[in-house]
């Protein structure tokens, strides 16, 4: 997130990474246009509705949580070197409730992509989500609480007040 001539992106990880992308798109949208029939109506369905506010809610506090972990990396601590790195616990929103909210919104997101489209593709998708944010999620808690001796251990990894 903070640019620097020391750290690259390696290419196979960008290719893979637009790779993907390309192709759960592809498969969102064929799923949705060809395979899944929906009646005229299914825009004002409370099915629609539901996934529509829970995407959106979710899209709102993953970029919220992103703004505010970008916003530690603006450090006014002097670096040693331009790889050093500084550290914080990050602190208001749903920060004071789990280590994660950028994933917790990035699940909700596309829970309610599944919930308002409700076809095969969109559920896979939510599980693999699932899959792939919940490990980092406890691995990003655990960090916290192994490296800040003040990390707030009321805080849960992933859902708050419950995981």
């Amino acid at each position: 997130m903070r640019p620097s001539s020391k750290r690259n992106l390696p290419l196979p990880v960008f290719v893979s990474a637009v790779i993907f992308n390309v192709y759960n798109t592809y498969i969102q949208v064929r799923s949705v246009s060809h395979y899944t029939q929906y009646p005229s109506s299914w825009l004002l369905s409370f099915q629609f509705i539901l996934g529509a506010v829970l995407f959106i809610s979710g899209m709102a506090i993953n970029i919220t949580a992103d703004y505010a972990l970008i916003s530690l990396r603006k450090s006014d601590t002097p670096r040693v070197s331009e790889s050093s790195r500084t550290y914080k616990i990050p602190h208001g929103g749903l920060f004071e409730l789990i280590s994660c909210p950028n994933y917790f919104g990035e699940v909700l997101e596309w829970l309610g992509w599944a919930v308002a489209a409700g076809s095969l593709s969109s559920v896979v998708f939510f599980l693999l989500t699932v899959s792939n944010l919940v490990p980092r999620a406890v691995s990003h808690h655990q960090w916290y609480v192994q490296n800040f001796r003040e990390y707030p251990r009321s805080r849960k990894m992933l859902i708050p007040y419950l995981f």
